[in-house]
């Protein structure tokens, strides 16, 4: 019988758990999480979070604490050959109560089919809460490639993105419409790009909704190319900003971008009538344009206190 030899990763600001089943006979020698070097797990995770690959453990716990993101294994012992999930038996599960008391998990997720399956057979009932199942990250599971794991994972980032509440006094509650919009933070040279409504001299962070089958990463990719005519890669997301005006909560989500290339704009019919341009603009003088935003009618000063919220955030984070 072997017991799992090292402590779950986790503090207070975890907003995620990712559970294994067990580790492997390389994490075993290791002492972490995800040990074996053909396991995609970290890559994934530098991926979807937007931060340099990590080499040592350090940099592992770096990583997933500054993320939001716990770590553990649905086993705490069993009998196991090697590494080989398939051959463990007479398991006996780990208690997520420590985590679950300590931290304000908003959604558990397993790597895997196998944790999904001790986890529903053993902690589900106990604990009442379901799980979501990620495609495994083991080189075992060889059909699916890095970059459709990415894909996939990319929905942690809907748990551990900041969020911030902004309620206009407009609002009427409960919300009766949502709409989600993905938006660009595109910096060059002291500038950030905006969209620029020449007709009626509002400015915006290029961006717009979502379309159906469509991921936040794509949906801001081809809205910026649409908007300015540039080619550009969603690299991370940076904060999103729930907006409550009137009937309808706005659910704008922030990537930091950066630029790969030009292509063809495609304004709308209501784009071309706002005569939409792209336009590159101070840091310094965006916030003193979007701080203006309590003199401003409601629908405006809505909008100018979202970008200059951002603004402020990336003065702090950037």
């Amino acid at each position: 019988m072997l017991c799992h030899p090292f402590p779950p990763l986790y503090n207070e600001n975890s907003k995620v758990l990712i559970l294994g089943s067990f580790p492997s006979m390389k994490s075993r020698e290791q002492m972490f999480f995800y040990g074996h070097p053909q396991n995609r797990f970290w890559k994934v995770i530098s991926a979807v979070t937007g931060k340099d690959l990590p080499e040592t453990i350090e940099e592992k716990k770096d990583i997933l604490l500054s993320s939001g993101i716990a770590l553990w294994d649905v086993i705490a012992s069993c009998e196991i050959t090697g590494s080989s999930d398939s051959s463990i038996k007479n398991a006996v599960a780990n208690d997520l109560t420590e985590i679950l008391n300590n931290a304000e998990i908003k959604q558990i997720f397993v790597n895997g089919k196998t944790a999904e399956k001790y986890y529903n057979k053993y902690i589900r009932d106990t604990i009442g809460r379901e799980v979501v199942c990620l495609p495994s990250t083991s080189p075992a599971n060889a059909a699916w490639s890095v970059e459709k794991l990415i894909s996939e994972w990319k929905i942690l980032n809907e748990f551990i993105c900041p969020v911030i509440e902004q309620i206009s006094h407009t609002y009427t509650a409960p919300y009766k419409i949502k709409r989600i919009s993905c938006r660009a933070i595109i910096i060059k040279d002291g500038k950030i790009l905006l969209s620029h409504e020449t007709n009626k001299g509002n400015y915006m962070s290029p961006g717009g909704g979502i379309e159906n089958g469509e991921t936040s990463e794509e949906c801001v990719e081809r809205e910026v190319l649409e908007e300015t005519g540039y080619i550009v890669k969603a690299i991370k997301p940076f904060i999103t900003i729930n907006e409550y005006c009137y009937d309808t909560l706005y659910v704008n989500r922030y990537f930091i971008c950066e630029i790969t290339g030009n292509g063809q704009r495609n304004l709308t019919e209501n784009e071309k009538f706002k005569k939409l341009e792209p336009e590159w603009v101070k840091l310094s003088d965006a916030e003193t344009l979007f701080s203006t935003y309590e003199s401003l009618p409601p629908d405006k000063a809505s909008l100018y206190l979202r970008e200059y919220t951002i603004l402020k955030k990336i003065k702090s984070d950037l």
